[in-house]
């Protein structure tokens, strides 16, 4: 309260972190402290030091970014004495913890993610940004190892001692303190501030005594923006005013369709020679402090141009539904108003005689919109215009960028399961499947964003090939804007079982006919004992002959066959056929009991105190029913009944190691006549081996936006490798490989961890260490730093996770991009050699985050023209 912080100064106290705002425990909303610019206007009139805090119940990087985006404006440039400070910790209700945070069950690394997420957004506007959380949350649900670049942190600890080892500048060390003039039942939180923003590390001095040699405070960040750009008489150099307290300044061009800066010169003058200046490019400036190596940035200035030919000022603001264009007024009669959805082409949507203008006729669906104005005047005749001086084009965003295509997860016969990757503001997306007697996409899911992004597509057709797409949609004043749609992804279904087997006699034994299954890319073809089925070898075409050798019958089968994914999915198997031995030719036995075929158990896996038995699937089943032997009562027992065709595997859960075990396996179909069960299975018989294999060491991730391989060294005695995914606490299989390498083609994403555990047939050893992916970095910008005739120096700006760059050249004979350096996050330009005089010549660039674990990369950037002179 007012007069309550005044009498607070008096009493000698120095500085207040203001509550800003909150997220709710259910939903998310933010919401604003309703006393915030009350307290905000009184404590800066009382001459007390300031800082605001954000209470967050975040659970996903994309809310944290919209959290501090929600701070950024509604402190709307006001100038702080203290960081920003992202409040993290579980809610409670009186019975217990609960809230969003609380439930979303995160791990320590996500949690350091919403962190990193939160002050990265925050810094960018310009403002210091730390964490504030209590003590046993740091030490037991944040990984703050990783938070050093927003270090020292603000520590909750209500006690005489901390027990803490990371850097720590504040102490919050009560919540009962009392203040006169401020009433509050509860207590206040009293907190002690060691070093102003340079905070010492280790045990602290006691609240009521606080330290006397704290270090010199590191330099503020709240610079002013730039103002009094111009340029020289000859067009090259522009310069600015000076901005109090900065150490230097970064100049940069401005490009609407990309929405990017890209930096042409960075001075520690108030003035920079632009070579290869534009003149119908807006050029800005911003000041930034250095701060022991890493700089932190004010806002950027107002645009200026060198062309005097240019209508200035312009700007594009979404208010609701609507788009509300400004200008600076211009000697003229009037203005024509254009608008554009590519960037290029133009068309004319208005005029106005004023210098403001507002687009209520946007599209509802587009996600983007470019404007421009341009002048005109009346001739002398008074009725006909002469058109004039044209505005720099601006761009407006009204809903997130597209998305990228998504990519395929699963399928059955009957659904395909796809993800997609995160897009930056979107509040949800919809999945869309392509109806192709309509020619348009069918709706088939709505998935808010910090849900799993991934979408399960059911109801198709068995063999089938469908497209897939992902839109993004925000949503404001309960409306949502869509974004384009992705590309599609092309999947397909597993095809249904081979129908109408036969076979007929041939010079080697027996041709095997069927008919073709609908989407097969193959078959298979099986041999059918009592022990179970042996795959003899493959079929392009839906016919085979069989060598057959020796007497009796032999009975066969065949799976349709797709590969999808980097995985192999086959259909039922189809009913048998059997063939009389030398003879050949075929009997009636279809193969089946009571219409059901016959299981077989494929494998039984020891790992972690359980044991995994699998087995094929049978034709016709709708569910198996699994048995093991007891030897006391020497008969099986049943273990599990499963529902469910696909249903092929079941974990027995405390299982003894050495132990020697035996199951069968029987399938059963239920229909309306009732229950009906086919064959068992052969016995199959498992001895767990005595001995733990070792888990396999140096697993190590390389990663990017559309894959990831993952490698590791061999282990002694494993025939295979299992690899997993670490997703909501558990480990999830991913694939098994007999080689030491495995590749998934999904992206890195955010934070993905996986494990690998060594397989010998009968027994998976120990998990190894988990392996974590970084998050996706972006790419960074190329610009060009200086040229000659035969040299380009190429320099760019490192995203803030970054730990270093590739750069790349196209190569004409080859046709493709080659990478010509690599660079650590040092290195900021890079001069290439030995060009040609008076040539063009394209680069991107990568980023990448490297760990001890793993490296992560970032998509190539937009290719890149510079030009060597002549």
């Amino acid at each position: 309260l007012p007069g309550g912080i005044l009498k607070g100064r008096q009493l000698g106290i120095d500085f207040d972190i203001l509550r800003l705002g909150y997220s709710g425990y259910g939903d998310g909303t933010s919401y604003m402290d309703n006393k915030f610019y009350t307290n905000l206007n009184a404590a800066k009139n009382a001459g007390i030091k300031v800082g605001v805090y954000y209470y967050t119940q975040a659970t996903n990087a994309s809310e944290a970014k919209r959290e501090a985006q929600f701070v950024i404006n509604a402190l709307n440039g006001v100038s702080l004495d203290l960081p920003v400070y992202y409040d993290l910790e579980f809610a409670s209700d009186g019975y217990g913890l609960c809230g969003r945070l609380y439930n979303a069950g995160l791990s320590k690394k996500q949690m350091a993610n919403l962190c990193k997420a939160f002050c990265d957004t925050i810094k960018s506007s310009g403002y210091e940004s730390r964490v504030y959380t209590y003590q046993s949350f740091f030490n037991n649900n944040l990984d703050y190892s990783v938070l050093g670049d927003y270090a020292p942190f603000w520590l909750a600890a209500y006690s005489s001692s901390v027990n803490f080892d990371g850097d720590y500048g504040m102490w919050q060390f009560s919540s009962q303190g009392k203040v006169d003039g401020i009433s509050n039942s509860n207590g206040l939180d009293m907190n002690v501030l060691y070093g102003g923003y340079s905070y010492s590390q280790g045990t602290p001095a006691s609240p009521e005594n606080p330290a006397d040699d704290t270090p010199e405070p590191t330099k503020q960040v709240n610079l002013e923006m730039p103002t009094g750009l111009g340029f020289d008489d000859n067009g090259n150099v522009l310069y600015w005013d000076e901005v109090e307290g900065a150490d230097g300044y970064e100049v940069a061009v401005y490009n609407y369709v990309s929405e990017t800066y890209s930096v042409v010169g960075i001075v520690t003058d108030t003035e920079c020679t632009i070579t290869n200046i534009k003149k119908d490019k807006p050029y800005v400036v911003r000041a930034y402090v250095d701060n022991n190596g890493a700089k932190s940035y004010g806002a950027y200035s107002a645009e200026i141009y060198l062309s005097d030919e240019l209508l200035h000022g312009l700007t594009a603001v979404l208010s609701g539904s609507d788009v509300i264009l400004n200008w600076e007024d211009s000697d003229c009669d009037g203005y024509y108003i254009y608008r554009s959805t590519d960037g290029k082409n133009f068309s004319r949507i208005g005029e106005t005689e004023y210098t403001t203008y507002t687009d209520n006729g946007i599209a509802q669906n587009q996600s983007k919109y470019y404007y421009l104005i341009q002048a005109y005047s009346y001739n002398a005749d008074g009725t006909s215009r002469q058109a004039g001086k044209r505005s720099y084009p601006v761009a407006v965003r009204l809903a997130p960028a597209k998305p990228a295509a998504p990519t395929f997860a699963n399928c059955t016969a009957d659904s395909i399961t796809v993800s997609w990757n995160e897009v930056e503001g979107a509040t949800g997306y919809q999945v869309m499947l392509f109806n192709s007697n309509t020619g348009n996409y069918t709706l088939k899911g709505d998935v808010k964003a910090g849900d799993e992004l991934k979408t399960k597509i059911g109801s198709l057709s068995a063999g089938n090939t469908y497209k897939v797409a992902v839109r993004a949609y925000s949503t404001a004043n309960g409306s949502k804007k869509f974004s384009e749609a992705s590309d599609a992804l092309t999947a397909k279904t597993i095809p249904a079982a081979p129908s109408s087997i036969s076979s007929k006699k041939s010079t080697q034994g027996a041709v095997l006919n069927w008919s073709a299954a609908s989407g097969a890319e193959k078959y298979y073809i099986y041999k059918t004992t009592n022990d179970g089925y042996t795959k003899l070898g493959e079929s392009k075409t839906n016919s085979v002959e069989i060598k057959i050798t020796g007497s009796g019958t032999k009975n066969y089968c065949v799976t349709a066959v797709i590969t999808q994914g980097g995985k192999v999915y086959q259909s039922p198997y189809s009913q048998t056929v059997t063939v009389n031995g030398k003879s050949g030719g075929s009997s009636s036995d279809s193969g089946l009991t009571n219409g059901i075929g016959r299981p077989s158990i494929t494998g039984a896996s020891y790992s972690n105190g359980s044991l995994t038995v699998s087995w094929t699937t049978a034709a016709n089943a709708t569910g198996y029913r699994l048995y093991r032997y007891n030897s006391a009562a020497g008969t099986y027992k049943s273990v599990k009944t499963l529902n469910g065709s696909n249903k092929t595997s079941f974990t027995i859960k405390n299982t003894t190691m050495g132990s020697k075990e035996k199951f069968k396996v029987k399938a059963y179909k239920r229909d309306s006549s009732g229950l009906k069960w086919g064959k068992a299975s052969a016995v199959y018989t498992v001895k767990q081996g005595g001995t733990v294999l070792a888990a396999p060491t140096n697993v190590y991730s390389t990663a990017t936006p559309s894959s990831v391989k993952i490698t590791w060294n061999a282990v002694s005695g494993a025939t295979s490798y299992n690899v997993y995914e670490l997703k909501g606490g558990s480990y999830k299989l991913l694939g098994q490989t007999s080689k030491t390498t495995y590749s998934l083609k999904t992206g890195a994403g955010s934070g993905r961890t996986f494990a690998v555990a060594a397989n010998n047939g009968t027994t998976v050893g120990n998990y190894s260490l988990n392996s974590v992916v970084n998050a996706l970095p972006t790419a960074p910008n190329l610009s060009v730093a200086k040229y000659t005739s035969n040299s380009i120096k190429l320099s760019w700006t490192f995203p803030s996770n970054a730990t270093g760059a590739r750069l790349y050249m196209y190569n004409t004979a080859k046709k493709k991009y080659l990478s010509i350096k690599t660079l650590s996050s040092k290195k900021k330009a890079f001069t290439v050699k030995n060009l040609n005089a008076g040539s063009a010549y394209k680069f991107k660039i990568k980023s990448y985050v490297k760990s001890g674990t793993g490296i992560t990369w970032s998509s190539a950037s937009k290719f890149f023209k510079a030009y060597t002179s002549n």
